[in-house]
């Protein structure tokens, strides 16, 4: 993907782009699996923008840095599950965090700039957004086009739907879920937060342990200028100090930096390990009990 793309929320001066949009990215990608009768029907009733979305702040666009809009998505903290402001069938009443799933709602991409990874930078939005809000799960109705992309981000198929179009036909959709990885989110915080108490230790430990003149300079092999000898009688303790720290921090600060840096990446591989374990022993219910061995 370009690094020339960036995400925003969407405004309502970006309604009418938004339309134009979400029309050339039904007819461009969605005729593989609707037929041209159920194309049209959706985008007089079912389809378009959601202005709920865009005044609560939920709905995104990306666009280049000449501020071209390649795609569009939001997520819902209204029970809503799909249709924008000409569907009949809304709910604009408030989800519970504690016992709903948000919704993940309104994906649309320009045909010329499928598969760039819009979608994946848009959901990826959507998603922190909504567990920042505090929903655990996240659900939509997706597009028979958009099920598979959806499968590859983790979320599953629960229920095939048909929305009713006016001239009497359905447009057949798919309810997915997913449920969000608190446990992992929380690991992944905790272990990069001790990696950096670590590292700030380690810093630390050495800037108070450390005599000047004692560490050998890793480029040439030569030691490392002393500080001034000057004595307590003839200066003040906080010049001292201060004479001491300025080498100490010429010398430590890149060695503990690099050092912190590397307990980070430790505990990252970590993460990534116990995930996969996790994917291998299914829920955690099912784990076997950990050894003590």
């Amino acid at each position: 993907m370009s690094a020339g793309w960036t995400i925003r929320p969407a405004t309502t001066a970006d309604i009418p782009v938004l339309s134009v949009l979400i029309d050339a990215s039904v007819r461009g990608l969605q005729a593989r699996d609707y037929t041209a009768a159920q194309i049209e029907s959706a985008l007089r009733a079912v389809y378009g923008v959601d202005t709920q979305l865009i005044a609560d702040g939920t709905y995104f666009v990306v666009e280049d840095a000449g501020g071209t809009i390649a795609g569009c998505g939001g997520w819902s903290k209204r029970k809503t599950l799909y249709g924008g402001d000409a569907f009949n069938a809304r709910e604009d009443s408030l989800l519970d965090p504690r016992c709903d799933a948000a919704r993940i709602r309104a994906f649309f991409v320009h045909p010329d700039w499928a598969r760039r990874g819009i979608g994946a930078m848009i959901l990826a939005a959507c998603e922190s957004a909504a567990i920042a809000a505090g929903f655990q799960r996240l659900e939509m109705g997706a597009t028979l086009t958009g099920v598979p992309f959806y499968r590859a981000k983790g979320y599953r198929a629960v229920e095939d739907l048909a929305v009713p179009l006016p001239d009497g036909d359905a447009l057949p959709i798919v309810r997915m879920e997913k449920t969000v990885d608190k446990l992992g989110l929380m690991r992944w915080r905790t272990g990069h937060l001790w990696a950096l108490a670590a590292g700030l230790a380690l810093i630390v430990v050495l800037a108070f342990t450390c005599q000047p003149g004692s560490v050998a300079d890793s480029g040439t092999g030569m030691s490392a200028p002393s500080a001034p000898r000057t004595s307590v009688e003839s200066a003040p303790a906080a010049k001292l100090l201060q004479s001491h720290f300025d080498w100490c921090g010429q010398v430590l600060l890149p060695v503990g930096l690099r050092l912190t840096l590397s307990a980070v990446r430790t505990a990252d591989g970590a993460r990534h390990h116990r995930h996969s374990a996790s994917q291998c022993y299914g829920p955690l219910y099912r784990r076997p009990p950990p050894s003590f061995s």
